[in-house]
């Protein structure tokens, strides 16, 4: 609701929280459809590197590392969790990705916006961009 009120009074305009949403929902879409048109993959290039796959002792050298040796993360409620040499699941990233297509309105098996999804969010003009890659 803050958000809703601070762009209402920046902009002039009022904008009430659904219409934000959409706002959001809209960008996310376009943002994927221009990386569709520059070349990405959709689902192909949704992907975590293969180390993240695998269990390891050694530390992870990237700079999260670096600043948190114990990779320690918030857990459920109050519980904080390492993360420190335990893999990625893959099954359960590969059905989280489904997940997130479906919430997104996205194609589970391309990663590639839904020609309905465009249409309800006002963007069916970006589809001819795109003929290819929309489902």
């Amino acid at each position: 609701m803050l958000e809703s009120q601070l762009l209402s009074a920046v902009t002039g305009k009022e904008v009430s929280e659904a219409e934000l949403d959409t706002l959001g929902e809209r960008i996310f879409n376009l943002n994927r459809a221009i990386i569709l048109r520059e070349g990405r993959k959709g689902r192909e290039d949704d992907c975590l590197p293969k180390t993240q796959f695998m269990e390891r002792i050694e530390p992870i050298a990237d700079v999260f590392g670096m600043h948190n040796p114990e990779l320690l993360l918030p857990g459920a409620g109050d519980e904080i969790i390492s993360r420190k040499g335990k893999a990625v699941d893959r099954e359960k990233f590969e059905g989280m990705l489904d997940e997130y297509y479906e919430l997104r309105g996205w194609d589970r098996d391309t990663g590639f916006p839904k020609k309905e999804k465009l249409e309800e969010l006002g963007l069916g003009w970006v589809k001819d961009g795109l003929q290819d890659k929309i489902v």
